[in-house]
């Protein structure tokens, strides 16, 4: 036994002499070998998906500052391109989730909104007035609308024969609308229904002996329509006078 023991006594000082490793300090260099490849290897996959991310040096290192992903951001560049803005987009909305909801800060308003102001309302009144409750009820009447083509060459002889008698009455000029009202009234007078009003509530038909024609006039102060009454007794030149 004792030279047993001298035996593995000297093999213990030869083998600290010649720095024979141990198993424990095998198995810790191999680790720590292995360990610093897979870094090498993390680092080197890590580098390989920024490459194929298409986006320039800065976007890349921004991104890199902020520990963002560049494989997980959705480019909104050419072709996919991470742009800054899209990494400033998830840097701020990173600071809004982190930011207390029970804050009592009152959040800027940006000058596009600080501009609007509140609606104005003003009171209708005089001629406007008139005009809206006109046109408000004349959409009580069915509307039609009928259109034709007419050879209108005899209308014009017609005209030119009148102006010399039109002159005489103080009438400047002498124009087709005066002819088309007329027509319109006769018109009237040989299909009466175009010129009836409807009662929904008694279910009646009313037939209308004046022949009222509203004309549209666009005027310095808007839309006009002024309406020439009692059309079936007036002559040309009376209609073209009141006009």
């Amino acid at each position: 036994e004792t030279k047993q023991q001298a035996t593995l006594h000297n093999v213990v000082d030869e083998s600290d002499r010649l720095h024979i490793p141990t198993d424990e300090s095998v198995h810790s260099n191999s680790d720590s070998h292995y360990g610093g490849r897979k870094g090498s290897e993390s680092e080197g996959e890590e580098s390989g998906i920024m490459a194929k991310v298409l986006s320039s040096p800065a976007v890349r290192k921004m991104s890199k500052d902020y520990s963002i992903d560049l494989g997980a951001v959705m480019g909104t560049g050419p072709g996919g391109r991470v742009l800054k803005a899209d990494i400033l987009n998830i840097i701020n909305a990173r600071d809004s989730k982190a930011k207390p909801t029970g804050s009592t800060t009152v959040p800027q308003v940006s000058s596009a909104l600080s501009q609007i102001e509140e609606d104005t309302v003003i009171p209708i009144r005089g001629y406007s007035r008139l005009m809206v409750k006109s046109m408000t009820t004349s959409l009580q009447v069915p509307h039609m609308v009928y259109a034709d083509e007419i050879n209108v060459n005899a209308l014009t002889v017609v005209r030119d024969s009148l102006r010399p008698l039109a002159k005489e009455m103080g009438l400047n000029k002498l124009t087709y609308l005066p002819f088309f009202i007329k027509a319109s009234s006769l018109a009237i007078t040989k299909y009466p229904v175009l010129n009836s009003t409807i009662d929904v509530e008694e279910m009646t038909l009313t037939y209308h002996q004046s022949h009222n024609v509203g004309v549209a006039v666009d005027t310095e102060r808007g839309l006009t329509v002024p309406v020439v009454k009692r059309c079936q007794d007036k002559s040309v030149l009376e209609i073209a006078e009141e006009l």
